[in-house]
């Protein structure tokens, strides 16, 4: 466990009460704001989340766009949130025409400049419903400078500053081909 000048748990190795609560299996209410599967993409909310980004955080800006590019090249799509902070949600769809399999390994905050990982929403999607996946995704984002997500939140939201997104976005882009490979074989797979 790392620890801060202070002596106390470095803020990556905490969890607050409600990451606990869901560890204990107690149902704990999550905010509106974070709502984790949102409406369909439309151009609106496309421009608030740029313009948010853009504004909050400029020197990111670029780098984020250019990771969503590359999620959308792989197959993927974007999902907006609808509250006044608007989240990003890359999408896949690893299902079939007739049983969609939708899943998302990040949720992107441009207002609190956060990047979430969606341990907590991928334990009931094959083949993130596997530890040892979500392991190995947080192992292979862990492998970023800047980004440090403790073992211990692997059921959870643990998230890293959208800059580090944005400094590394070619490494970023990385995981998000293995995702969609991991994704790719688990369909065919179960195909």
């Amino acid at each position: 466990m790392r620890f801060d000048p202070s002596g106390r748990a470095h803020r990556s190795q905490r969890l607050t009460a409600a990451e606990l609560a869901t560890l204990l299996g107690k149902d704990v209410s999550q905010p509106v704001s974070r709502d984790p599967l949102p409406d369909s993409e439309n151009p609106e909310a496309a421009e608030r989340f740029r313009n948010q980004l853009q504004e909050h955080y400029p020197e990111a800006s670029s780098g984020v766009q250019s990771a969503l590019d590359f999620w959308r090249g792989q197959g993927g799509y974007l999902n907006y949130g609808q509250y006044e902070e608007t989240t990003c949600f890359p999408m896949l769809d690893a299902g079939t025409s007739r049983l969609p399999h939708l899943m998302w390994p990040v949720a992107i905050y441009p207002v609190s400049g956060t990047v979430e990982v969606v341990f907590q929403y991928l334990r009931d999607r094959s083949p993130f419903d596997d530890t040892e996946q979500r392991r190995e995704l947080l192992h292979r984002l862990n492998k970023i400078d800047g980004i440090e997500l403790p073992e211990a939140k692997l059921e959870l939201r643990p998230s890293f500053p959208v800059s580090v997104l944005a400094e590394h976005s070619d490494e970023f882009c990385e995981v998000l081909d293995w995702f969609v490979g991991v994704a790719a074989l688990d369909l065919a797979r179960r195909g």
